[in-house]
C-alpha cells in the first residue's frame, strides 16, 4: 500500500508574477483607451468637417439666391463684397393710348415721363403680388447702369430711374384685367423701357467679407449708398464664420449683351484638429435686361 506525503506548501502567485499581471493589465487598457480616444476624435472631427462643408453650401445657396433676384444692372463687386436690389415682384406698365382684355379704354392709366406722378397702370398686372399695400418698397424702370443707378437712389430726390422708399399700393379691379400702382411720395421717371418692365424692389442686400473678423456677413434693408459702402443701419447677420480667404469677381463684357458673370470663392477652415480648409466656388450668370 502506498501512502501519500501531504505537503505544507499552499499554491499561488508570486509578488513577481501579480506586478507582471498588473503591468500588463494596465497596458491593455492604456491602450484600449487610445483607440477609444482615437475613435472619438475622428468622429468629432468627421463631425466639424460635415458641419462647416454644411454651412458653407448653405451660405452659398442663400447667395445664389439672392443673386437670382437682383434687379438687371443692379449688381456691382469689389474684391471682398457684393450689392444688389433685390426684387420683390415685376410687370410691365402701360406706355400708351389702349384697352384692356375686357374692351375697356386704359389710356388715362399710361405712364407719363419727366412729370410727377402718383399712380399708373399696368398692361395685366404683377406676377404674384395683387390688391395689397408694401411699405418701404421702391419701384425702378430702366435702369442705365450700376454707378447712375446708385446715385440715384442716394440722392433720393424723387426724379430718376427709381423712386424713394414708401408705401406702394397695388390696385386690381375684378371688371378690368389690368392692376394699378398707387405711390404715396410722387415721383417722375425719366427714361423708358423697350419693354415696359418695371420692377418692384423690397431691399438693397450686400455680402461682406472681413479678413479680421473672419465671416462673410450679409445685410438688408438698410440705406444704400452711391459708393458700395459698408452699411450703417439696416439688418445683419454672419452666415459664415473662419472664413480663411473670400473673393467676388464680377466680370460684364457688355451691358447691352444682356449677362454678367459673378464668381465667388470661400475659403473656410473647419473646427477639427486639422483645421482643414473647405473651398467652393460659386459661378452665376446675372440678367441685365431691362
Amino acid at each position: 500500500m502506498q501512502h501519500y506525503q501531504k505537503s505544507d506548501k499552499q499554491q499561488g502567485f508570486t509578488l513577481v508574477e501579480l506586478l507582471m499581471s498588473i503591468a500588463l493589465m494596465a497596458l491593455i487598457f492604456v491602450g484600449m483607451g487610445s483607440f477609444f480616444a482615437q475613435s472619438m476624435y475622428s468622429y468629432l472631427d468627421l463631425k466639424a468637417r460635415t458641419q462647416a462643408v454644411q454651412n458653407v453650401e448653405w451660405g452659398m445657396r442663400l447667395l445664389q439666391r439672392d443673386i437670382r433676384r437682383a434687379a438687371p444692372r443692379s449688381l456691382r463687386a469689389t474684391a471682398e463684397a457684393i450689392e444688389l436690389l433685390r426684387i420683390a415682384d415685376a410687370g410691365r406698365y402701360r406706355a400708351g393710348s389702349g384697352s384692356d382684355d375686357a374692351g375697356n379704354d386704359r389710356s388715362s392709366t399710361a405712364l407719363s415721363l419727366n412729370s410727377q406722378i402718383n399712380s399708373f397702370g399696368l398692361t395685366g398686372g404683377l406676377n404674384d403680388i395683387d390688391n395689397t399695400s408694401l411699405d418701404n418698397h421702391r419701384l425702378m424702370i430702366f435702369p442705365e447702369d450700376p454707378n447712375s443707378l446708385y446715385q440715384s437712389v442716394e440722392e433720393n430726390n424723387g426724379i430718376g430711374t427709381i423712386t424713394r422708399p414708401q408705401t406702394i399700393t397695388v390696385n386690381g379691379n375684378n371688371s378690368q384685367s389690368e392692376d394699378e400702382i398707387e405711390l404715396a411720395l410722387s415721383h417722375s421717371f425719366n427714361a423708358a423701357s423697350d419693354t415696359q418692365r418695371v420692377f418692384l424692389i423690397d431691399t438693397a442686400v450686400q455680402y461682406r467679407c472681413d479678413p479680421g473678423l473672419r465671416t462673410l456677413t450679409r445685410y438688408q434693408n438698410y440705406t444704400p449708398k452711391a459708393s458700395l459702402s459698408l452699411p450703417n443701419d439696416g439688418e445683419s447677420s454672419v452666415i459664415m464664420s473662419n472664413v480663411a480667404a473670400c473673393t467676388f469677381d464680377l466680370l460684364t463684357r457688355d451691358l447691352s449683351q444682356g449677362y454678367s458673370q459673378l464668381v465667388a470663392t470661400v475659403e473656410v477652415e473647419d473646427d477639427s484638429r486639422a483645421k482643414s480648409p473647405i473651398r467652393l466656388v460659386l459661378q452665376t450668370h446675372v440678367v441685365n435686361l431691362r
